[in-house]
C-alpha cells in the first residue's frame, strides 16, 4: 500500500508472473518461485501475455504502474539476460532468473517485515 497510490489499489488485481509462466528452460528450474511473482492491476496484466516485459509500458495505465515498481521489475536489458522470446519464450540463463528471484524475494520480505511492524 505504500508502494503505490491508493486509487490503483481500487482495481482489481492478479498475479502476474515476471518471466512468462508458458517459458521454457532446461535443467531445474522453479518457474512459481515467489520472486518471479507479481501482483499486478488484471488489465494491465491482461495486455502483455507472455510476450516481452516491455509490453506493460506500452500503455499509460502500464508506465504508470510500473514507476512504482520499479526495483521488482528487470530493465529490459536484465530480462534480456534471462529470457529470450522466439516462437516461445525461453529461459537461457537460470542464475540470473535465480538471482531475479532471491532479489524480489528480499525486497518482499523486507516489505513484509516493513508492514507489520512500522
Amino acid at each position: 500500500k505504500s508502494k503505490i497510490p491508493t486509487n490503483m489499489l481500487e482495481n482489481e488485481f492478479s498475479l502476474e508472473h515476471i518471466i512468462p509462466n508458458s517459458s521454457e528452460w532446461k535443467d531445474k528450474l522453479d518457474k512459481d518461485r515467489t520472486g518471479n511473482i507479481i501482483p499486478i492491476i488484471s488489465t494491465i496484466n491482461y495486455q502483455r501475455g507472455n510476450k516481452h516485459i516491455e509490453n506493460y509500458r506500452k500503455t499509460k495505465e502500464g508506465f504508470e504502474f510500473f514507476t512504482f515498481i520499479k526495483d521488482i521489475i528487470p530493465n529490459d536489458s536484465e530480462y534480456e539476460d534471462i529470457v529470450i522470446h522466439e516462437r516461445k519464450p525461453k529461459i537461457k540463463n537460470n542464475d540470473k532468473y535465480n538471482e531475479l528471484c532471491n532479489k524480489n524475494e528480499t525486497i518482499y520480505k523486507k516489505n513484509f517485515i516493513d508492514c507489520l511492524f512500522k
